[in-house]
């Protein structure tokens, strides 16, 4: 297959990739490519010019008074080997795990899966689980918004024009966390049918003082269901199988209401429950 026409512009600074996005409301940011160019090749996509900022230095990991800052550029495959990432957003990291292939997640960026916004996104849910803040710059200058209020919907975010996401900024994990990203798909690095993640963390007590979860697949954008399953399992130290038949049916309850069909309403409760096990399993008490 074959591309449209497109220019192309290398910029070398975050404000020029600003400047040429508010030149031209068809202009699309070339960050790794892994979702833009695929979609060009259908002719799905048809950019009028593709800004690169690739090389731009975006692509830190910083921790500061328990919080995790990491760059735009930070390619999928650091998610999964950068130790501050592994120690302090272990959620983003079982997120990473199930992101396509090797080649794909070296060149796939955390800015450019959350701007995507497929519903199917590992890394999107994870965000939202984790309550992650995004920062974009744009003609005005720098703000801030959510990484649930960035995903708008189906392939569709709330970047407005000539705005570029510099850095995503994730609360540090309590100690003892435990989490858990389980998804079915056909294949292995295929789109996820439906994914769920889960960080859980423990109190004084080594019992559960937080829920944080969200899944991907199961509606137009990732659905938060941390507070659902916070009212079943806050003060549990290990679920019991009735509560883990609850959480499934408090999953495919969040999945009924988001339009999902049969399958994925029984995929959610199973993915559900499944990752529950998993994250209280892996939390330290």
């Amino acid at each position: 297959m074959k591309f449209p026409p497109f220019d192309y512009v290398r910029v070398g600074t975050v404000a020029e990739a600003v400047d040429c996005l508010s030149d031209d409301e068809d202009a699309k940011v070339l960050a790794g490519g892994q979702s833009l160019l695929p979609l060009m090749a259908l002719r799905l996509a048809r950019p009028s010019v593709l800004i690169d900022i690739a090389s731009l230095d975006l692509a830190g990991v910083e921790l500061d008074q328990g919080v995790l800052t990491l760059g735009g550029l930070v390619r999928h495959s650091a998610l999964l080997d950068d130790p501050a990432v592994q120690t302090h957003a272990p959620l983003l990291t079982a997120a990473a795990a199930h992101v396509g292939h090797p080649a794909i997640r070296h060149r796939g960026t955390l800015a450019g899966s959350l701007a995507h916004a497929d519903p199917a996104a590992e890394l999107a849910a994870a965000a939202v689980a984790l309550d992650a803040t995004v920062t974009v710059q744009g003609p005005d200058g720098l703000r801030s918004l959510t990484a649930a209020d960035l995903i708008d919907g189906y392939f569709t975010n709330n970047l407005q024009m000539g705005e570029v996401i510099v850095a995503i900024v994730v609360p540090a994990a309590a100690t003892g966390q435990g989490t858990a990203f389980c998804e079915w798909a056909p294949r292995v690095g295929d789109f996820a049918e439906v994914g769920v993640g889960m960080a859980v963390d423990p109190g004084e007590d080594g019992a559960c003082a937080s829920v944080r979860a969200a899944t991907c697949g199961v509606g137009s954008a990732p659905l938060s269901i941390g507070r659902r399953l916070e009212t079943l399992l806050i003060g549990t130290t290990d679920p019991s199988p009735a509560q883990l038949a609850d959480a499934a049916r408090i999953g495919s309850q969040a999945a009924v209401e988001a339009g999902a069909d049969e399958d994925k309403t029984q995929l959610t409760g199973l993915l559900t429950a499944r990752a529950v096990w998993r994250a209280f399993v892996g939390m330290s008490r």
